[in-house]
């Protein structure tokens, strides 16, 4: 599922529905520091405010195991290649 899915009860209700049909459950959080955002908000030229980027940061509850993933993958700061 790809969304943001910043919090535990949006994200309860994908588990929810793949453990309904016995699909794995992995998360992959981008834990991104905030100074990166910014920079990449700069480049896009589909500009989103920053203010929708501090508001979802500040509502954003880190995924945990314990919510039912099977495995969560932290990828910290990525960097997309520009080849992709």
């Amino acid at each position: 599922m790809d969304d943001t899915n910043l919090t535990i009860s949006l994200r309860k209700q994908h588990i929810d529905l793949a453990k309904k049909f016995n699909a794995r459950v992995r998360g992959i959080f981008m834990n991104t520091f905030a100074a990166l955002l910014e920079q990449r908000q700069k480049r896009r030229h589909d500009s989103i405010p920053l203010s929708v980027i501090y508001k979802q940061i500040k509502e954003l509850e880190v995924p945990t195991v314990e919510e039912g993933f099977e495995q969560i993958i932290v990828k910290k700061d990525y960097e997309q290649s520009r080849n992709t």
